[in-house]
């Protein structure tokens, strides 16, 4: 609802107005008046204008309710802005404030109003103040600044304000009219990017000085030299006031001061006199770590400093490591502030720059050392060689020298490197050089392939057990070890490495150094399969020749006397036959007759019967007879040539086909009708085949007994033909399968066997060159396993080797 509201303006205008109207109505003295026309025109003008004027002064209202509720938001977002706001005349007491601004300094908005704006600035940033306030009322021209105020805690925090100089328009008064706002996390960042900054600049500088040392351990052979540079960069870098640089020897008994840098710190002891390593300097050699103290004045160390020694505040000693083992040390004297962790890291840095340096160092001599040597073969590049090297002095200075040089030992060194692989692949039989830690560092084409390396230099670095075995212990029976404690060099038998039915002779050749020490092992295998097998082959050809011509005397002794026998035993019976046949004439119808103390029918039969017995010993004595000169045959060796198999296969289960019919129920050919043929004796082969098809056939005692004969090609030449006869009969033990070969061997009833068989087939496949395996399990299987060469390829491929 709206409210008149009549000002004392309007009361005074109202009267006037009536005075007006009156004066006018009534007329002056000298005004003749108006007439009721113009009255009453007036009065419709009057009331014209009164509505206008309600209207207008209705308009005047709103517009002003309009003011108070712009003032309002006006004030309310004066209050609640962002920004702090100070209203302060012009000498600096606070005549206004919002609430953010209270709210910043946490002091209440009433407390603020006419107190002095210096009461919550920083004491030290006061002057900011104060010199941007007499600017800002001298130009009246807006500025801004930052300092920090003050909480009412008393903490500080980062403002930045933003002020102008509002200006009565009255009565001239001036007012400055501050906009604060909280920067403290803007000037955390600032500060945050500067540290930064700084940290990334400080590595920038020891990025720089470390490549700069590296371009200096490159370019710089000689190890004094180029120790002495790095250590002034260091220095440099880190603040040190002194140092030096020693040298050990071999133990650490002895040491060699290099240079020694005393700045401007006085002292009087001889740098060649030798000092023991002691205190901090055995701690950094002991444990080849970094070491400092910064407070060693007062530290239990000085006790062990001679008189006129540098002074010292702090030391840092970073030991020089060559393979882990320290060989010298680099030592900072003296930084103000004292040494820090980052001082570790970076200190450690160069020191192994110097130890690379020293390394390269070394390493030069002992190439210098080996000139000599090389002298007679290099003699006119060595000669070329210096004639451009003074070139190039004269050029490109000595730096330009230096690195040729280096380069040109690289060099060598990759030449060398190549021809020792160059000869390694060159030998024919494996060859792996391994160091005194077992390491693989190089190997040959034989034995990448004999140890199945995919990548011999994936490998190269690895323990040898664990790059061909995938293991983590020692191999069973590894003698390299052992080998390393002893003075000479090794060689031994053993089963294959890979192949545990092949045979090889292994040798360990030691290398030592120059100080006599092991420094590696060439390792060699040589596969000595073949010679095995040709010494069993001689071995067993001695005794079936001595055995032969024990089987030839036997069978003519025994020869002679049976066939004699076997000659005069008819004619015998036909004399008794004779005699008997008198005898049955005259006495044979007498019961009483009796000769040789029996009745005579129990005679005649006696008399024939010790006959019967003759003949069957005259036979079996021939049996025998021709058993050992089956013996015999086996020595020999008829024509070789070029057999089917399958046919020849087919051939002998023929022979045998009433045998396995009777004690097999199944039986299986699984040789393919394509499989290649092969040179050999076909009735060696044969013999053979049939004597294993028979001797499994008795092996069957299964009521689904099964016979497999079946053949592949090898790997190998000396494995070129595998033929396997299988059967599921009752296996062979362990106590016999050591005897299956030997000769009259048999675990057969006597009359089922001469345990020649088994013995047969091995002489033959012997004569033939090749080997028969035998695998069995008691109760379950038995496979026995013919392995015959292809002789014909080994000999063109030693044909071959010769050209």
């Amino acid at each position: 609802m709206k409210k008149n509201h009549k000002t004392p303006t309007d009361a005074g205008l109202r009267r006037r107005a009536e005075k007006i109207i009156a004066e006018t109505v009534a007329g002056g003295p000298d005004s003749p008046g108006i007439s009721p026309e113009e009255s009453a025109s007036l009065i419709h003008e009057l009331r014209v204008h009164q509505i206008e004027l309600k209207m207008q002064n209705e308009e005047l209202r709103r517009i002003q309710e309009e003011l108070e509720k712009s003032r309002n938001r006006y004030s309310h977002l004066f209050d609640f802005s962002p920004f702090g706001y100070f209203n302060v005349d012009e000498k600096g007491i606070i005549e206004q404030v919002n609430l953010t601004a209270a709210d910043m300094v946490g002091i209440a908005r009433g407390s603020l109003i006419g107190k002095a704006f210096t009461r919550i600035i920083f004491r030290d940033d006061q002057d900011i103040y104060y010199r941007n306030r007499r600017a800002l009322l001298e130009s009246e021209t807006p500025t801004s600044f930052e300092l920090r105020l003050l909480k009412s805690g008393g903490a500080e925090f980062y403002a930045r304000l933003e002020c102008l100089v509002i200006t009565d328009s009255e009565t001239g008064f001036r007012q400055m009219r501050i906009a604060v706002s909280d920067i403290t996390e803007r000037k955390h960042q600032e500060e945050t990017i500067r540290k930064t900054t700084r940290l990334s600049q400080e590595r920038a500088q020891e990025i720089t000085a470390l490549l700069k040392s590296a371009k200096i351990v490159l370019s710089t052979s000689s190890f004094t030299k180029a120790s002495r540079k790095i250590f002034d960069i260091c220095r440099t870098l880190t603040g040190a006031a002194a140092g030096y640089l020693e040298l050990f020897s071999d133990g650490g008994e002895d040491h060699k001061i290099v240079f020694f840098e005393a700045g401007d710190i006085s002292c009087s002891i001889d740098t060649v006199l030798l000092m023991p390593i002691r205190a901090l300097r055995e701690k950094a050699y002991r444990f080849g770590k970094v070491v400092y103290d910064n407070n060693i004045f007062s530290g239990p160390w000085m006790e062990y400093l001679p008189a006129g020694h540098v002074r010292l505040e702090s030391i840092l000693l970073a030991p020089v490591m060559i393979h882990k083992q320290p060989v010298g040390i680099l030592g900072f004297i003296n930084k103000a502030g004292g040494f820090t962790k980052n001082d570790i890291h970076l200190i450690t840095a160069f020191t192994q720059l110097a130890a690379v340096s020293l390394r390269n160092d070394r390493m030069l001599d002992a190439l210098k050392q080996n000139e000599n040597q090389l002298q007679k073969a290099y003699n006119e590049m060595e000669k070329q060689v210096q004639e451009r090297t003074r070139d190039l002095t004269r050029s490109n200075q000595q730096l330009v020298m230096e690195i040729e040089e280096r380069q040109e030992a690289e060099k060598l060194l990759l030449e060398s490197r190549s021809m020792l692989q160059k000869v390694f692949d060159g030998i024919a039989e494996p060859l792996v050089l391994l160091d005194r830690d077992m390491r693989i560092r190089v190997m040959n084409n034989s034995a990448v392939a004999y140890f199945g390396v995919t990548d011999s230099r994936k490998v190269v670095g690895e323990i040898c057990y664990n790059a061909f075995k995938g293991k983590t212990d020692f191999c069973e029976g590894c003698r390299i070890p052992l080998m390393l404690s002893k003075s000479g060099n090794v060689e031994f038998e053993r089963k294959g490495f890979k192949n545990p039915h092949r045979y090889e002779r292994v040798f360990l050749y030691i290398v030592k150094d120059r100080q006599g020490a092991t420094e590696n092992i060439i390792y060699r295998i040589s596969d000595i399969t073949e010679r095995k097998l040709l010494d069993k082959q001689i071995i067993q050809n001695e005794k079936m020749a001595a055995l032969g011509v024990m089987v030839s005397s036997i069978a003519h002794e025994i020869n002679n006397p049976n066939a004699f026998i076997a000659f005069n035993l008819p004619i015998l019976r036909e004399y008794i036959e004779q005699l008997i046949g008198m005898i049955d004439h005259d006495r044979g119808n007498t019961p009483a007759f009796e000769l040789c103390n029996m009745p005579y029918p129990e005679f005649r039969k006696d008399v024939f019967r010790l006959i019967g017995n003759l003949e069957h010993g005259s036979e079996r004595i021939n049996m025998f007879v021709s058993n050992l000169q089956e013996f015999s045959w086996t020595k020999y060796k008829g024509k070789e040539t070029w057999v089917d198999l399958k046919a020849l296969s087919k051939k002998a289960f023929d022979i045998c086909r009433s045998k396995l019919k009777r004690t097999v129920q199944f039986y299986i050919d699984d040789i393919p009708e394509t499989f290649p043929q092969i040179h050999t004796e076909p009735n060696a082969l044969e013999h053979i085949l049939i004597n294993l098809l028979m001797n499994a056939a008795q092996a069957s005692d299964k009521a689904d007994s099964l016979i497999k004969l079946s053949a592949m090609t090898g790997e190998t030449w000396l494995d070129h033909t595998i033929i396997e006869v299988t059967d599921n009969g009752c296996g062979i033990d362990a106590e016999n399968i050591a005897h299956i070969f030997d000769p009259f061997f048999s675990t057969k009833a006597p009359n089922d066997g001469t345990g020649l068989g088994l013995y047969v087939c091995h002489d033959l496949v012997t004569g033939l060159g090749g080997r028969i395996e035998v695998e069995t399990e008691v109760g379950k299987y038995s496979t026995f396993r013919v392995i015959l060469p292809d002789m014909e390829r080994r000999s063109e491929n030693r044909v071959e080797e010769k050209i």
